[in-house]
């Protein structure tokens, strides 16, 4: 049986009066003329970073239904809705977006598939100011399923 994975579609402008930065599961890019469009796993979580003159917004999104339908937000630029874990802006913004780079980095880029409890947990660090390397390894190692070990029960 063949599964199919659910793709969503970022338009990313190339000129506008903001840009947009969005961060995911990345499969594929395409030139539209009048910018990028861009496809995510659409299971995993997707970052929006929308930078306008002199303010910046991040939003945390995942697929609806890993929330029940709730927090539900259309945006201009995808092709369909999404859930908002968390909305960032000013040293907040900064923070994750920092703290993701970093992530990605020591997850080789597995961490967009990472449960919802991992980005909850990363965003209540953000927010706490609590986003060193080191909380930040902790994290995704409880979380890396390519971490997981078996648990080897004794009698």
């Amino acid at each position: 049986m063949i599964q199919t994975m659910d793709v969503i579609t970022a338009f990313i402008p190339k000129e506008g009066l903001f840009s947009l930065f969005a961060e995911g599961d990345f499969l594929r890019i395409s030139d539209t003329g009048e910018g990028h469009a861009v496809e995510f796993n659409g299971e995993s979580v997707l970052l929006l970073f929308f930078h306008f003159p002199g303010h910046r917004r991040l939003y945390v999104t995942c697929d609806p239904e890993k929330l029940e339908g709730k927090f539900v937000r259309r945006f201009d630029h995808l092709d369909t809705a999404r859930s908002v874990l968390a909305q960032m802006r000013g040293r907040n913004f900064d923070r994750m977006k920092q703290s993701v780079e970093y992530v990605k980095k020591i997850s080789q880029g597995r961490c967009f598939r990472y449960s919802l409890l991992f980005w909850t947990q990363l965003i209540y660090l953000i927010r706490q100011e609590k986003n060193s390397r080191y909380n930040l390894n902790i994290l995704a190692s409880r979380h890396d399923p390519e971490d997981m070990q078996e648990v080897q029960w004794t009698h």
